[in-house]
């Protein structure tokens, strides 16, 4: 009687248990995603990846899981594996806009240029609306001197978001480059109207102003405002107080100077600026921006040449070494991407190049 019990009861848990398991497993999985985004959320990465691991581990094909270990991988800056698992992810799901995005961004990381531009494309084919791969792509436009391929993505981006100065000063500085200043201005002055507190756009008014057109009271009022609306930005302290130098007003120029000095971080920047400080305190003459632009650029050649030089006479001596051919691989996107076509050693910040090139206008 006591055997026949135990036999029935038995029956019942193993009745209970093909039903119960499985319900357990999938439980199991929702707790390892809420884990795992929990860990995203408060920056530990590599304990999500594991946990998004484990989520793989039972279920293979889960997108969500998939995009969040590479997502983990990204935000930890392990580009190499967020590359990898990205891939991995487009696999399951080749219409993600965010992934192609990402992966992109990757790539940029491992200064792969132009696979990060491919990527990045296709990002915005699926997803025209995708404000910052539109700006990531138009920035590499632009660095790639293709201004008008720049100018329609940002374009599009101020379609979008009217509210995005960063857009506006794009369009400026491409114009800028063809030469239609009149234009360029035009985008400054609405950057300014949709974000009064554009420093960009008022730094790049002031260049046309003293650059372009020689209005070097106009030109003197909007870098003081780029100052005042960022103090944090070093570039905008060059022009403003190179242009007080060139107006004559000693005063105003050494304490711009002092102050750029205090959010210079680049060792051989600050031993120049200090060099033209301690000029303008002992009253010797400074060379104006223009004529040290000149003499770097003779210095520039004169190193080239001798390089080139060097190399000639290594050729000359050493004819009998094995000759090596290196494939550079080209951008997929279009031949207006040729100029940042070759993977280098290291990411390249591509709307911080562009803003750089402006300074130079």
């Amino acid at each position: 009687m006591k055997q026949s019990t135990i036999v029935g009861i038995m029956s019942v848990l193993a009745v209970m248990l093909v039903f119960v398991l499985p319900a357990r497993s999938q439980n199991s999985v929702e707790e390892l995603m809420a884990s795992g985004n929990n860990l995203l959320k408060n920056g530990a990465y590599t304990e999500a990846a594991s946990v998004f691991k484990q989520v793989l581990g039972k279920e293979p094909r889960n997108f969500e899981a998939q995009a969040n270990l590479a997502f983990s991988y990204l935000e930890a800056e392990r580009y190499d594996k967020a590359v990898v698992e990205y891939n991995r992810a487009i696999g399951l799901d080749p219409k993600n806009a965010e992934c192609w995005a990402n992966i992109g961004f990757a790539y940029e990381r491992l200064g792969k240029t132009g696979k990060a531009a491919d990527a990045i494309s296709r990002s915005v084919e699926l997803n025209p609306n995708n404000v910052e791969a539109r700006m990531n792509l138009a920035a590499m436009y632009e660095n790639a001197n293709a201004f008008d391929k720049a100018v329609s993505q940002y374009e599009a981006v101020i379609r979008t978001d009217g509210s995005k100065g960063e857009a506006y000063c794009g369009v400026a500085r491409c114009l800028t480059e063809k030469g239609n200043i009149a234009g360029a201005k035009k985008y400054c002055e609405e950057g300014i109207a949709a974000d009064p507190k554009n420093g960009d756009a008022h730094w790049l008014l002031g260049n046309i102003l003293w650059k372009k057109e020689n209005k070097q009271a106009d030109a003197l009022k909007e870098y003081q405002k780029s100052v005042a609306l960022d103090e944090n930005s070093q570039v905008f302290y060059e022009n403003l107080a190179l242009l007080q130098e060139e107006m004559g007003k000693k005063g105003d120029a050494l304490a711009t100077w002092k102050k750029y000095l205090i959010y210079l971080n680049e060792a051989i920047k600050k031993e120049e600026v200090q060099r033209r400080i301690d000029k303008l305190e002992n009253g010797e003459p400074v060379s104006t921006g223009k004529a040290d632009a000149k003499a770097n650029r003779e210095k520039a050649s004169e190193a080239n040449q001798a390089q080139m030089e060097q190399l000639e006479s290594d050729l000359h001596r050493d004819n009998k070494a094995e000759a090596k051919h290196i494939d550079a691989q080209s951008v997929d996107v279009g031949s207006d991407l040729a100029n940042i076509g070759k993977d280098t050693a290291q990411g390249i910040d591509f709307k911080k190049e562009a803003k750089k090139k402006a300074a130079g206008q």
